[in-house]
């Protein structure tokens, strides 16, 4: 089966690269090569260490190689003169490891002293003249004594042979040297395992896969090697520092243990090369499956690697020979079908085998972390136009421009008429103080309001205070997380009271939500995980949010003085009287939190205080207000109390406010002239409630009475019934009864939504009051986040004579550049036309464009070289960059972790993303544009061809760096060395180990094409 296949293929290999090669062969013998160096992963018994792991210097003897005497004279070799000591492979690899760039140091020595480590008169290192032949290791007095073994065993077909310090595989590595002499040189030797280990290092990323496979391509031989590898190398006082500096070597020893005496499996009924899809997420072209004689199915670990498993080698795994395989039926939660006709492999694994997800982390997110914010600007714009049979043409366009840089923000607008008529509508400055919470505004803004009483003015002046946003760190409102694991593809939506409020796309894999987009007051908000077969998973979350509640010690103020803005003609805008307010919140207490705020202008002046009471345990507060209030009236006050609650247990609310009002508080910035401009409302009492249980509904109540005697009782009710098929029944009810006046209504709904993707909404509403009906009827499909087209259509009766009374149609769409929206309203005598186009103009960091919307915070994605490379934020799909490599979207959450990312999949295999970081972390502010650049660079492969000044090939094994892109390749036969990224100019140095270094600037034809062979170069 694929054991002896194999076997047969390395022992062809072997007789095949043994000879002179032509420059392809020559190649393809490299990559052969490359999945091993020392112990070829097919012979039995490879890995058996010719120096067995062992806290000191001092081994085993019975685990030693065996000491072979020179019993005969042996042929004269140029390296008689060599002593046989231990300093002579110290020595070699000391020049190797000088000779080699960016090479750890003490590397070379750990391997050499595990490969052909020996203890002579105490002293513990490499042995010059060691050979493996195989699986046996032997120690030899001189190396013409090794090369005669050696030479034997070729001859005589016992197996594959190793030699030298740092036992090079004749069977894999005879094609880079001459003659088996070279071969055992301890300076040809370990300049060739330096070089064989760098290119390694470039091939796998880390330490830990090159040193595994230096021994062997197979991870559980690989790593039980490199754990052996690390006991000797951390003997090296020069090499601890790098040994704990490097994640990839931190976890050797937890993987080598994973994957000691995994079982074997041999009785099999088939072997197959099939597709893969796993988890119906994931597709791998081509992989190795086996199924065995009980009909269990096996695949190839490392055919997988796209697949991206958590931690791999913690999977169930079995060796089938030298090749590692997944055990699909190692536990139930595994799910495997083989579609052998169409040579399909469909794989569900558990959702605990792939990477967290977690979406809005609740972690506190520091000022330090808020991303630098490039200088920039955009122009927002909205054209409006309407027609009716009444009234002709009407048009108007509304702009609005910001700029931004550092911490400051300029904003303004204006709206102009189609008679070039305009008028501004706002114009502000904001400065922002991340560190201390601190927010300057200088033009349009607002004063501050107090809680529970007071109003916010409009103003042209100055607003300063503490704006808690800036520093999500100081939110004050409880956090609540939902977790779980999906083994396929899902999509979580987030729903309060049955509408929709978000939703967000899953990978397989473990997921949480720590930051739950809740909205204000109370309520019950329901996580549905639907995953892509129809199973659904529902999470509850009952849940208060207590406004305004600080922690003991938390201070903030607001202050505001300017004039306040009035209605006028006049194009840059009206101005009244002075005003000024000031507002200081402090938290006494955990459960206290206690405010006072005045206000005052030539009307009025004013001053109150608050307390907020939190009962956190019973999810209950309390909040009192008192404020005394002084103008032409006389001293006036206004009093006020409200209690909120929440049962979890039983999902209710119940919650109510009482307050009032004197006849002379009055808080107008302008002089009261008469009595009409008193108080009118006396007492205003609210009370609202929510049941939950077998008999949901709500129930309000409101009553106002006023100074002058007049009173106002409001009842109403509603219930929402979920039916069959989707439906819903809904049905609420109103009664109002004054003091000369009452009236009713009761109101009926029918909906349902159709299709789970685009869903249209249809909706039928009857309303029965004051002895008049009313019928609508509505179909909506709204649009969905980002690009697309929406549209509505309703229909209204007359309410007495049930003929039609108006009908409507509308549509709203976006495209990448444009928002665009109609509609058509057709009354019995009338009709109106109206029309909007809307958009923004930007610039950000040299670059100008147009998009849809830039109101939130936005991103400009850059990917370099590659062009429609799909860009991901928060896990879904943001979009494509264009044909010059940008893509602008907005979306990103203001002062949290965004997540941008591309995946390395999506690029095509002639792009590098060497170095470059493919998932960046923004965090933004309010408004602004934000650059994530991913320098993706466009390879260009060739095979360069390299001699010396007398035009012979530079030898096998040399190392060539290419020092424009610090790529380092080996050169194979005849002087071929193959990079993934030339171009015209750059220069090559060669590292020839003992013979010297050599340097030559590639001059490149401008037809040149990917993948061709270039040169010769001579190297001087």
């Amino acid at each position: 089966m694929k054991m002896a296949f194999a076997t047969l293929l390395g022992a062809e290999a072997s007789r095949f690269c043994s000879g002179k090669l032509p420059a392809a062969a020559g190649l393809l013998c490299s990559l052969v090569a490359s999945s091993t160096l020392a112990q070829p992963h097919h012979v039995e018994n490879a890995e058996t260490p010719l120096a067995p792991t062992r806290p000191s210097p001092h081994p085993a003897p019975e685990a030693m190689p065996q000491q072979v005497p020179s019993t005969a004279e042996s042929e004269p070799t140029a390296l008689d003169g060599l002593p046989a000591s231990i300093d002579t492979c110290r020595s070699a690899i000391d020049t190797a490891q000088k000779m080699t760039r960016d090479f750890p140091p003490g590397l070379l020595l750990a391997i050499a002293e595990t490969e052909s480590g020996r203890s002579v008169n105490g002293d513990f290192g490499p042995w010059p003249w060691t050979l493996n032949i195989a699986g046996e290791g032997r120690f030899f007095d001189s190396p013409g004594a090794a090369l005669d073994a050696a030479q034997t065993a070729l001859v005589d077909g016992d197996g594959n042979v190793d030699l030298g310090c740092m036992q090079i595989s004749e069977t894999w590595h005879s094609w880079a040297f001459p003659d088996l002499e070279t071969m055992l040189d301890p300076l040809e030797n370990a300049g060739y395992a330096a070089s064989f280990l760098s290119s390694l290092f470039a091939t796998h990323g880390n330490w830990r896969d090159a040193i595994s496979h230096y021994h062997s391509a197979n991870p559980a031989r690989g790593f039980a090697y490199a754990e052996r590898v690390l006991t000797n190398w951390r003997r090296n006082p020069e090499a601890v520092d790098f040994i704990v500096a490097d994640e990839s070597l931190s976890d050797v020893s937890r993987l080598a243990g994973n994957l000691v005496d995994l079982a074997e499996i041999s009785d099999i009924e088939s072997e197959y090369f099939v597709a893969v899809v796993v988890s119906e997420r994931y597709e791998v072209e081509d992989a190795f499956a086996v199924k065995g004689a009980d009909g269990r199915l096996y695949v190839s670990l490392s055919d997988l690697a796209d697949v991206p498993f958590q931690d791999r080698y913690s999977l169930p795994l079995v060796l089938y020979g030298d090749t590692l395989l997944i055990d699909l039926g190692a536990a139930p939660s595994y799910n495997a079908s083989l579609d052998e006709e169409a040579n399909l492999l469909r794989i569900t694994t558990p959702g605990e085998v792939f990477p967290k997800q977690e979406f809005q982390s609740g972690d506190v997110v520091k000022p330090e972390e808020i991303s630098q914010r490039q200088p920039g600007g955009h122009l927002n714009y909205r054209l409006a136009g309407s027609y009716s049979d009444d009234e002709p043409l009407n048009l108007s366009a509304v702009f609005s421009a910001v700029g931004y840089w550092d911490n400051r923000t300029f904003r303004a607008s204006a709206l102009v008429d189609d008679d070039l008529n305009w008028k501004r509508l706002s114009t502000s400055l904001t400065i922002d103080n991340f560190e201390k919470r601190r927010q300057l505004i200088i033009g349009d803004t607002t004063t501050p309001a107090g809680r529970g009483w007071g109003g916010s003015h409009p103003i042209f002046g100055l607003s300063w205070g503490t704006n808690l946003t800036l520093d999500p760190s100081f939110s004050a409102l409880p956090d609540y997380s939902i977790f779980g694991v999906t083994d396929i593809p899902a999509v979580a939506r987030f729903l309060v009271d049955g509408e929709s409020v978000g939703e967000t796309a899953l990978e397989p894999g473990a997921y949480e939500f720590s930051n739950l987009p809740f909205p204000d007051q109370f309520g019950d908000m329901t996580v549905a995980v639907e995953d892509i077969q129809g199973q659904v998973r529902y999470f509850k979350v009952p849940y208060i949010r207590i406004p305004d509640l600080y922690r003991v010690g938390l201070h903030t103020f607001n202050y505001g003085i300017g004039f306040k803005k009035e209605e006028s003609d006049n194009p840059l805008g009206g101005y009244g009287n002075l005003v000024a307010a000031a507002t200081h919140r402090v938290g006494f207490t955990d459960t206290f939190t206690g405010e006072i705020h005045g206000e005052i202008s030539p009307g009025s002046v004013a001053l109150g205080v608050s307390g907020d009471f939190a009962l956190l345990d019973a999810n209950r507060f309390l909040s009192t207000t008192l404020a005394v209030s002084y103008s032409a009236l006389g001293t006036g006050f206004q009093a006020g109390v409200s209690y909120g609650s929440i049962k979890r247990d039983a999902p209710s609310l119940f919650s109510g406010s009482l307050q009032f009002r004197s006849e002379d508080f009055y808080l107008g910035t302008v002089k009261p002239t008469s009595l009409a401009d008193r108080e009118a409302t006396r007492w205003s009492l609210r009370l609202a409630s929510s049941f939950g249980g077998a008999l949901p509904f709500t129930l309000n109540y409101d009553y106002r009475d006023t100074w002058a005697g007049d009173a106002t009782h409001s009842l109403s009710a509603g219930r929402t019934w979920s039916l069959s098929e989707g439906w819903s029944l809904s049905a609420s009810g109103s009664y109002s009864l004054r003091s000369d006046d009452r009236s009713g209504s009761i109101t009926i709904g029918l909906s349902k939504s159709f299709g789970k993707k685009n869903a249209v909404h249809a909706h039928v509403n009857g309303a029965y009051s004051n002895g008049s009906r009313n019928l609508d009827v509505s179909l909506r499909r709204p649009k969905r986040s980002g690009t697309g087209l929406g549209y509505y259509g309703k229909i209204s009766n007359e309410p007495n004579s049930g003929r039609i009374r108006e009908a409507s149609l509308g549509l709203e769409g976006e495209s990448e550049k444009l928002n665009y929206a109609a509609n058509v309203q057709v009354l019995k005598d009338s009709f109106d036309v109206n029309a909007t186009v809307s958009g923004s103009i930007g610039y950000l960091d040299g670059e100008t464009f147009m998009a849809a919307s830039l109101n939130s915070p936005y991103l400009l994605a850059r990917s370099g070289d590659a062009r429609e490379l799909p860009i991901h934020l928060n896990h879904n799909l943001l979009g494509e960059t264009n044909s010059d490599g940008l893509l602008v979207g907005d979306g990103l959450v203001p002062f949290a972790r965004n997540r941008v990312e591309f995946k390395p999949e999506d690029l095509g295999f002639d792009f590098s993303i060497s170095g470059v970081e493919y998932t960046k972390t923004i965090v933004p502010v309010s408004i602004g544009g934000y650059v994530a650049e991913f320098e993706v660079k466009e390879q260009f492969p060739a095979t360069v061809i390299l001699v010396d000044d007398t035009g012979a090939p530079l030898p096998s094994g040399a190392v060539v760096f290419n020092t424009e892109t610090d790529e380092a390749a080996g050169v194979t036969v005849d002087g071929m060395v193959y990079f993934e990224n030339v171009q015209d100019g750059q220069r090559l140095e060669a590292d020839l180990g003992r013979f010297g270094s050599c340097e030559t600037v590639l001059r490149l034809e401008p037809d040149l094409a990917k993948f061709d062979e270039v040169g010769p170069f001579s190297c001087e």
